[in-house]
């Protein structure tokens, strides 16, 4: 890979970054990636050492044909913009580096107990495993990474861009990756593919599937969450569900959790019929990117009895009643999606996102956080996201989840990171749960934790640098003091956010020596013993899947269980 000049100062990235060459059968090719915060850079300039310039490729080309070079041809890319202003200029060498990297032996991750605290392992090999990652998130205005093209948009998912970032996170020491499924807007369809597509989008998974065959090659597990009570938009899931998606009835309704184990359950079940191993790959299948509900729509704002999808009726008008509906519709929900889950493949694990209570202005340990007008102070102005509430991780510990992936973003002065991070974590009651034993269930990831950019009189960080350190102080907090087993960077380079630092910034420098800097050391609990059953069987062949519904439409119907 080629070095993309290193600016710690700079917030906003490279202009382009990730050069690899890739092989082809006899075809050569070297390929970057735009940087798509910096829509100002058109085209690229191919030259020679000698200032030849061999090609001139507007965006969004993003490959050179390296065929007819000799291999010691030293070449410079030079990004310009639409006014003829040319950028930093990146020399590449090519080499023999090949599409199909060396194979990494690879074993499906379980869970155990380890004294006071639960761990991961590889089940093939005995060792323990702590995640350590990024989370990788395209959009083009939504999330749009598996992105296929349907009759009315274009495909967005670019197979050698997702290839440099794997190979990248695991040369550098990296093993896990968080991306995530949507369908959830008609410009990025996604999952939803076509408007009368019957149940998923078959070239949608497809991208999926490659994926993670890629992110296999490359030792490299991957987390895929579905958003947050997220169905795709199109006319099945609509009628699926009562068009539930996006509200609380996706979760507490009858028909949107329904609708949720049918997305859930024909995507695993797609992905295992195009090779049972792709399961193995996933680190877990997580069920709402942070979880919670709006407590100023229904049911909590009924004035009269309501029933949930347990079969259990509230009266909304009483504040037990309301924390009831609350904790045992959420306690449903999961038991109901992590054993459909568990009927795919037994050893899938399971998990959910959330943010603390603290980021919304709440404390779970107060009886009001749950009152239904209750609006966080600094939300006054947008009640959809003012009226959001997390669970706490008391009721986290009660739930069939395998693990618990929390997220938190410290926004304060950096001598203030302690403080900052104990109120985030006591607000959702983590000292009481971790007294009654949570860490020694289920293990605890960070799985989202970044650096914001100023903005207004909020003290955060100006730099990259500053961001470094920040990245490293929340990793240490969390993971040292407050026993964290695993961690995920936000985020690895969705530029488009412009307000948050990432990670490839100073075009992959920083990120090559995170890794380096090990938290736990990876230690044998007992003998060292071999089980081949649990490796992934190296490189994956994946199959034809014929469709099930119209449209190229998958689905696997799905309903409650018997009350």
């Amino acid at each position: 890979m080629a070095e993309t000049p290193a600016d710690h100062k700079s917030t906003d990235g490279p202009a382009i970054y990730l050069l690899e060459e890739f092989h082809e059968g006899a075809k050569k090719l070297l390929h970057w990636k735009y940087n798509g915060g910096l829509t100002e850079w058109t085209s690229v300039e191919v030259s020679d050492s000698d200032g030849r310039v061999l090609a001139k490729i507007p965006r969004p080309g993003d490959s050179f044909d390296l065929s007819r070079l000799p291999e010691s041809t030293k070449l410079l890319l030079t990004p310009v913009t639409s006014n003829g202003t040319q950028g930093i200029p990146i020399a590449f060498t090519p080499g023999t580096v090949s599409l199909s990297p060396p194979l990494r032996v690879f074993g499906r991750i379980g869970i155990r107990p380890a004294g006071d605290f639960a761990e991961f392992f590889n089940l093939a090999t005995g060792l323990t495993f702590h995640p350590r990652g990024c989370n990788y998130v395209p959009l083009r205005g939504d999330h749009s990474l598996f992105q296929a093209a349907t009759g009315d948009t274009t495909s967005d998912y670019d197979p050698l861009d997702a290839e440099s970032m794997l190979r990248l996170l695991g040369d550098s020491g990296y093993n896990t990756v968080r991306i995530f499924l949507a369908g959830r807007n008609r410009k990025n369809p996604g999952l939803a593919g076509e408007l009368d597509t019957e149940g998923l989008y078959i070239p949608y998974l497809d991208h999926l599937a490659d994926f993670l065959s890629r992110a296999a090659n490359h030792g490299i597990y991957v987390i895929i969450n579905f958003c947050d009570r997220n169905l795709p938009l199109n006319r099945y899931f609509d009628k699926r569900s009562d068009k539930a998606a996006g509200t609380n009835q996706a979760v507490l309704a009858s028909k949107g959790v329904e609708a949720q184990m049918e997305q859930l359950v024909s995507t695993l079940t797609y992905l295992k019929q195009k090779n049972p191993a792709l399961l193995q790959v996933l680190l877990a299948v997580e069920f709402n990117n942070e979880v919670s509900l709006k407590l100023t729509r229904w049911p909590f704002d009924q004035q009269s009895p309501v029933t949930l999808a347990n079969g259990k009726t509230y009266d909304m008008r009483r504040e037990e009643d309301r924390l009831r509906a609350f904790e045992e519709g959420l306690l449903f929900y999961w038991t109901v999606l992590h054993d459909a889950v568990k009927k795919v493949d037994p050893n899938l694990l399971t998990c959910e996102g959330a943010f603390t209570a603290y980021a919304v202005g709440r404390d779970l340990r107060h009886p009001e956080a749950f009152v239904p007008d209750k609006v966080a102070p600094g939300y006054e102005w947008d009640l959809e996201l003012g009226s959001r509430c997390p669970p706490s991780m008391l009721l986290f510990a009660r739930s069939p989840l395998d693990f618990i992936d929390l997220h938190v973003y410290l926004r304060c002065p950096p001598e203030e990171n302690a403080v900052e991070a104990s109120s985030a974590l006591e607000s959702v009651d983590f000292k009481k749960a971790a007294a009654e034993g949570l860490l020694a269930k289920k293990p605890l990831v960070l799985g989202e934790f970044g650096s914001h950019k100023p903005k207004g009189s909020r003290a955060m960080d100006k730099t990259f640098l500053e961001a470094c350190q920040r990245y490293e102080a929340t990793r240490r907090i969390f993971c040292h003091d407050a026993h964290f087993t695993g961690w995920l960077l936000w985020a690895f380079d969705t530029f488009e956010q412009t307000n948050i630092h990432q990670v490839m910034a100073d075009g992959g420098v920083f990120l090559q020596t995170f890794a380096t800097f090990p938290p736990w050391p990876d230690h044998q609990r007992n003998a060292p013993v071999l089980h081949p059953e649990y490796l992934v069987p190296l490189p994956l062949d994946l199959k034809n899947v014929p469709p099930t519904g119209k449209n190229q439409g998958f689905l696997i119907r799905q309903s409650l269980p018997p009350s």
